[in-house]
């Protein structure tokens, strides 16, 4: 009889166990068989460290992956964005709203209403704001101020921006210019033409602060 020792040897599986010289019983070689194919139906990388590479390998690139930007996206700021988009709609569709009488308006009581103009927007669209805050222009800073959400720069479509004695709700921006549209503006709602924040429109002035409406949806 030839030499066996060079003949090369197969692996133990399922298939081949009960034909390989392995120094154990029948009955515990059908035992480690029975074991095998359990686990391997329950975890089949812990028989075949090939299949744990590959699982491996696939996490590692499923994290590397970049992510795609809609899904990125959270709950969070998908309400912001359709608070956004229904503000500027809402704002723009009340363009040449005029006021009866002296101040009065469906807004809010007969007195000057820029302020309460952007509240009845803001608060149409669920956005967070306070009716006796949004009365002038002082008290709206202070409650911007005491809420912390104000800011100086970097406006976005449905922002409040304020300027000394003026509010309006910001409709566009772009390369560096805004527009917006305003109550209490000879006596009408108006859109303004295209401004850059820090020279002003209308005889209004520079543009002081913004409140942000992504600090204030609900």
């Amino acid at each position: 009889m030839g030499d066996t020792s060079a003949r090369p040897k197969k692996p133990l599986s399922e298939d081949n166990l009960t034909g390989v010289d392995s120094g154990l019983t029948p009955e515990e070689l059908t035992s480690l068989t029975s074991q095998e194919a359990a686990t391997r139906a329950t975890d089949p990388t812990s028989v075949d460290p090939t299949a744990a590479d590959a699982a491996a390998d696939a996490q590692v690139q499923a994290a590397l992956k970049p992510r795609k930007k809609t899904a990125a996206v959270s709950a969070a700021n998908r309400a912001v964005l359709v608070a956004m988009k229904e503000v500027v709609k809402d704002a723009r569709s009340q363009v040449g709203y005029r006021e009866t009488g002296n101040n009065c308006t469906k807004y809010g009581p007969c007195e000057e209403w820029c302020g309460h103009f952007v509240y009845w927007i803001w608060s149409k669209n669920g956005v967070r704001a306070n009716r006796d805050s949004f009365k002038f222009r002082p008290s709206i800073w202070n409650w911007a101020n005491s809420h912390h959400n104000w800011k100086s720069r970097n406006p976005r479509r449905g922002d409040i921006v304020a300027f000394r004695s003026h509010v309006g709700i910001v409709t566009a921006v772009k390369s560096g210019k805004i527009r917006m549209v305003s109550g209490n503006m000879g006596e009408k709602v108006r859109q303004s033409a295209w401004f850059t924040p820090s020279q002003g429109v209308d005889g209004l002035g520079p543009v002081n602060f913004y409140i942000a409406i992504a600090d204030n949806v609900n």
